[in-house]
């Protein structure tokens, strides 16, 4: 998979990567899409960097169908995800925040 082979970071990656607590999400200019905007359908699948699930997605124009990841390193994955831009790759959308999670927002 191209994205496992991808979230192998360098130490100067991490080091731009940081939150002010372990509540709040990382700010390095990432798309805060809020709680109530996602609503969870199902799950797709689980690995060893979190659940995937088919979720929507209010926006103030449209409904529109995402993937979802309730991840662990969500300041590395949305870090790699915002950067890359290609065919074969989920396009990333944000982040949110929920009382217990992280989710990346993709689709």
């Amino acid at each position: 998979m191209i994205l496992s082979s991808l979230q192998t970071s360098t130490h100067r990656d991490n080091a731009c990567m940081s939150r002010k607590k372990d509540n709040e999400p990382p700010v390095n200019n990432y798309p805060i899409i809020a709680e109530d905007k996602i609503k969870i359908v199902e799950l797709l699948g689980a690995g060893g960097y979190g659940a995937v699930f088919r979720a929507q997605w209010t926006t103030e124009k449209k409904v529109m169908w995402v993937a979802v990841k309730k991840v662990g390193e969500v300041e590395k994955e949305a870090y790699l995800l915002s950067r890359i831009r290609h065919r074969n790759i989920v396009e990333f959308y944000g982040i949110s925040k929920t009382d217990l999670d992280f989710l990346i927002v993709t689709g």
